[in-house]
């Protein structure tokens, strides 16, 4: 067996492979010892975040309604906000969602075909295979945050304190993977701070 199938490791994402670029003893640590750790404020806002917005664009919610929504989920991981790094995060939330909502309000509703009544806007899984030195093939997986069809279009949503110029190399290789498996989809990551959004993209998946 080949060092993936000894230590279980089913499948690779872009933030399997860039943690391993970036910081190799942390990923041995995650994937190796199967020791994960907990995520930062930042983290859980950004995932809030995307929460408010898709039930905002797609359930056709009032904006106060919507942004209760992401509060609800962003307490569930920091019930209570006693550090200010906390509290400035949970409140920066309407900004991030009132940027990206404003970005996004000429595309009409995103698609969430196989949504249930548990779970009615889920993140649609994408699959490419990656053939390795030794002849196997393992899985790249991925999950997209908004699918346009009816525009041929994928959204990436990335909330930041500051909306970047040029795409990173790690989300670079994150939008090739989504580009690769979507076919003759066009993606875009979709920059939000509380102030501004961007739309990038990467122009050479093959690179």
């Amino acid at each position: 067996m080949n060092g993936f199938e000894r230590f279980k490791i089913k499948h690779l994402s872009a933030s399997s492979i860039n943690l391993f670029k970036n910081a190799p003893d942390v990923w041995c640590m995650q994937y190796l010892l199967k020791r994960r750790t907990s995520g930062s404020p930042a983290m859980v806002r950004g995932i809030a975040s995307e929460d408010g917005v898709v039930s905002a664009l797609a359930s056709e919610l009032d904006f106060d309604d919507a942004l209760a929504i992401a509060h609800k989920r962003f307490d569930r991981s920091y019930p209570l906000a006693l550090d200010p790094k906390v509290s400035k995060e949970r409140a920066d939330i309407e900004g991030y969602m009132k940027q990206a909502i404003l970005a996004l309000c000429d595309y009409d509703k995103p698609d969430f075909t196989n949504g249930t009544m548990d779970n009615p806007y889920p993140q649609e899984k994408i699959l490419i295979k990656s053939q390795l030195v030794d002849g196997s093939v393992i899985d790249i997986i991925g999950y997209l945050d908004l699918v346009y069809p009816q525009h041929g279009l994928v959204v990436d949503l990335k909330t930041t304190g500051r909306v970047p110029s040029t795409m990173s190399d790690e989300h670079a290789l994150q939008a090739a993977i989504y580009a690769k498996a979507k076919g003759n989809s066009q993606v875009k990551f979709l920059y939000a701070s509380p102030k501004k959004f961007a739309f990038l993209e990467n122009d050479d998946a093959n690179r």
